[in-house]
């Protein structure tokens, strides 16, 4: 009978311990939320109040539904983010043409697809505007180095190629980290990558991983 209580008892102090951890981690995991929408609300604030141009058309592609705009990575453009077009009319009176999406981005202009034509009369042009309430602009991409960089190229020299296409590095990572570029490790010995906190960080914030390969040609675009 006595072995039977210490087995309850020894049970007992296993399922509370277990509990335990799990209530430590619900709160860790609401701190991190709480930080998390903290810094996206601040995030967000920061994005410029009023809705004037964040570029122009600079030319439409003969023969094809694509548009070149005067703004690239430079400027924070990334593929994939979309832009009203629209031109002023009398009294600047703000007159919709249509919408583009951006393919390809150059560091100082992209290549943009005309999803949409409101007027097949009046369609997107030369010089029209264009224009995104939550495009950051002037916004640099950041990125973090972790690890040694393969290829070519030491870290430093990532760094300084980086900043000199527009970039940014940063030495720790947020949640407004654009890109993490991963490396090797720097020797046999040193943290594996998965048990770094700054990992962690990067799964919460779901940050992109890319490596030094594809980092270049993200740079050469």
């Amino acid at each position: 009978l006595r072995s039977k209580v210490n087995t309850v008892q020894e049970e007992k102090a296993a399922l509370a311990e277990e509990a335990r951890k799990e209530k430590k981690a619900l709160v860790t995991e609401a701190q991190r939320q709480k930080i998390r929408a903290q810094q996206a609300s601040e995030r967000i604030t920061s994005i410029r109040k009023n809705n004037n141009a964040d570029g122009k058309v600079s030319a439409r592609v003969r023969g094809s539904n694509k548009v070149i705009i005067d703004i690239g990575s430079m400027r924070g453009v990334k593929e994939g983010t979309q832009f009203e077009v629209y031109e002023l009319g009398k009294g600047n009176k703000v007159l919709k043409k249509g919408w583009v999406t951006i393919q390809e981005v150059k560091p100082a202009f992209s290549v943009a697809i005309i999803e949409s034509e409101l007027d097949e009369y009046n369609p997107i042009t030369t010089a029209d505007l264009i224009r995104n309430p939550l495009f950051e602009s002037g916004k640099q991409p950041t990125f973090y180095l972790m690890g040694d960089m393969t290829g070519r190229l030491s870290n430093q020299q990532t760094e300084a190629l980086i900043e000199k296409m527009g970039g940014k590095v940063v030495k720790e990572v947020t949640v407004n980290t654009d890109f993490i570029v991963r490396g090797r490790k720097e020797s046999d010995e040193a943290v594996p990558f998965e048990n770094r906190p700054e990992y962690e960080n990067i799964k919460d914030f779901n940050i992109e991983i890319i490596s030094p390969e594809y980092l270049m040609k993200y740079l050469s675009r």
